[in-house]
């Protein structure tokens, strides 16, 4: 049977192949039907150097074998290892998912989610690690996060199980394996320094690996750099990297020296087992929980209320909120609900929890405005929607002139509440302003105003206002 495309529609025993899900050293990987059970499976043909062996299948069958009898939920089913003539193949659970190659090249991380794969990833070594099996290839790429958020771990190919009555490593129990042209493509970033050097690899490799593959996740690069395989290999032996939490301020000091200890050149300076290194990380994620107990990530901002005594700077009041929105919107971190579904509460009241609840929010930012003549007076101020407390408010008696300087000045306070630390790029949009014109910011706000009305005759007096709010400030 080839193995490739044209394998698509075939069927290998009562497997039926419907689409390749991946290719690489190891194998070819396939979707594939099972048509006795009526399930979805994935499908893994060995590679010929594999195959034709009799002295390495025999090995990968029972290295097979042992992983399959570890019984772990972030580590992949093995159903069976089969063959049909000349084929040898692996069935095995169907992840669907993303790899955490891709969610680290799409994703920006959050520590929350750090957390919630790296934990459960030690736990799965720790199980196989048990069973004495141990890895040898980990990389992004063979760690999987499906649609429900479980953490997976894939292609135990280049496992190797180590016995505890083993007799010392022998030429055939190094790791030249690891060296073939094809694989080490894919791997030399997150290969522990004995691998590199074609020496015993142990438990210890794979904390070594998952070290790099934690510093990756932690700070967005990883900490062996080069242009060639070459330099990178020369990097693994002999680079220590830049600290986590060097690169990464938001790193918790912690989790930076147990990466560090991860990615320790001689090996009896690493955790000595995942259980250690599980319980450290543990810890980590119990400080982590402590220190941001209490920090509000998600808000709405409800129009301001007019207190004027003619009635008659609901625009104002409406502009106002809107331009806190859309600097807060500039906070990456900070979730904030759009204009029309934070507005709607805005009109009709009601107790700030159910409103909360409704829009998804732990805050709400409220406020008043009252203008007389040049002068405004503008109230705001922060409500905790899980109990319905203050968490802020100020009142600032101001020229109309100083709108813009309020409104900034309120986004600033608010983030500031909220414990969320700006980046520059993310101060320059808090401090942003549309215009230095008032008359035309003015017109502007009435403009958004009747628009927003959906009025016929309301769309044409935007227009217009829109066109004079262009005339004072054509930017």
């Amino acid at each position: 049977i080839p193995l490739e495309s044209s394998m698509i529609s075939q069927n290998i025993s009562r497997y039926e192949i419907v689409s390749q899900i991946a290719s690489g050293g190891m194998g070819s990987v396939y979707l594939a039907r099972d048509t006795k059970l009526e399930r979805s499976i994935a499908l893994k043909v060995l590679p010929p150097d594999v195959a034709e062996d009799p002295t390495v299948l025999a090995r990968f069958r029972q290295e097979a074998r042992a992983i399959a009898a570890v019984n772990h939920p972030n580590i992949v089913v093995i159903h069976s290892v089969e063959e049909v003539g000349e084929t040898h193949f692996i069935t095995m659970e169907l992840i669907e998912g993303r790899t955490l190659s891709d969610i680290i090249k799409e994703d920006e991380i959050e520590l929350d989610f750090f957390f919630k794969v790296a934990i459960p990833l030690v736990s799965a070594l720790e199980a196989a690690h048990s069973q004495g099996v141990t890895h040898r290839d980990l990389k992004p790429a063979n760690i999987m996060v499906t649609h429900a958020g479980q953490v997976k771990v894939l292609d135990f190919g280049l496992a190797k199980v180590v016995r505890a009555d083993a007799e010392p490593p022998s030429p055939d129990n190094r790791t030249e394996t690891m060296l073939t042209d094809e694989l080490i493509i894919g791997t030399p970033n997150y290969m522990s320094p004995e691998q590199v050097r074609s020496e015993p690899a142990d438990a210890r490799s794979d904390v070594f690996s998952l070290g790099a593959i934690l510093y990756h996740l932690a700070t967005g690069h990883r900490p062996f750099g080069g242009f060639t395989t070459t330099e990178i290999l020369a990097s693994v032996i002999r680079d220590t990297p830049t600290p986590a939490v060097t690169v990464n301020p938001d790193c918790p000091p912690l989790l930076s020296r147990i990466i560090d200890r991860c990615l320790a050149k001689d090996p009896a300076r690493r955790y000595q087992d995942m259980g250690e290194l599980r319980m450290q990380l543990e810890q980590a994620r119990r400080d982590f929980q402590a220190a941001n107990e209490g920090i509000i990530h998600s808000i709405a901002v409800l129009p301001f209320v007019d207190m004027s005594p003619q009635k008659d700077q609901e625009h104002f009041c409406s502009g106002i909120a809107e331009e806190i929105i859309n600097a807060l919107t500039g906070v990456d971190r900070l979730k904030v609900v759009s204009r029309m579904s934070s507005f709607q509460y805005g009109e009709m009241g009601g107790d700030t929890r159910e409103i909360g609840r409704k829009l998804g929010v732990q805050a709400l930012l409220e406020g008043s405005v009252r203008k007389a003549g040049v002068k405004l007076r503008i109230i705001a101020q922060l409500i905790d929607v899980t109990d319905d407390s203050h968490l802020w408010s100020d009142r600032y008696d101001r020229a109309i002139e100083s709108v813009f300087e309020v409104q900034s000045e309120i986004a600033n306070q608010v983030v500031g509440q909220l414990h969320v630390s700006l980046l520059k790029p993310e101060k320059a949009v808090v401090d942003a302003r549309p215009t230095e014109n008032p008359e035309a910011y003015e017109a502007y706000l009435r403009g958004l105003h009747n628009y927003s009305v959906n009025d016929n005759d309301q769309v044409a007096l935007s227009i217009s206002l829109f066109e004079r709010a262009v005339m004072l400030d054509p930017e």
